[in-house]
């Protein structure tokens, strides 16, 4: 177990980094234009982040429901929402089973920007994944 106060100081720091992405954070290019087409053809959307709920609120109050009417994404599971963190598929089951689906299965697919976070964490749940290149 670690010293509480190295906990803070860790959580704080992270605090600081996530604040600095609240301020800076913007949709990638097609991001919109794919929502919208998700939700015109009835087609489910969750998140899955390894940031917290008010990180993750910023995206989908702010950004996404200025310019979309509203998120659309259910469930949002955040990483203060006690889930073990990608690429454990704790997360993907839970989703699954909000959608009324077993998993593996065919029919989710996983859409992500980290191989080691986004794609394995697919893979791990039994579902198809795909990588965005954001050139990192």
């Amino acid at each position: 177990s670690r010293d509480p106060t190295e906990r803070a100081l860790a959580e704080a720091i992270i605090d600081e980094m996530e604040e600095e992405g609240r301020r800076t954070l913007e949709l990638m290019p097609g991001a919109r234009e794919l929502i919208q087409w998700l939700r015109a053809h009835k087609i489910p959307m969750a998140i899955v982040t390894r940031n917290t709920q008010k990180t993750t609120s910023v995206l989908t109050d702010k950004l996404l429901s200025e310019s979309l009417g509203g998120s659309h994404f259910d469930p949002v599971i955040a990483r203060d929402h006690g889930f073990p963190p990608k690429p454990d598929p704790t997360a993907m089951s839970a989703i699954a089973s909000a959608w009324g689906m077993d998993l593996p299965s065919p029919s989710l697919l996983m859409v992500g920007d980290s191989y080691s976070n986004d794609v394995v964490f697919g893979m791990n749940a039994g579902v198809r994944t795909a990588l965005l290149n954001c050139n990192r």
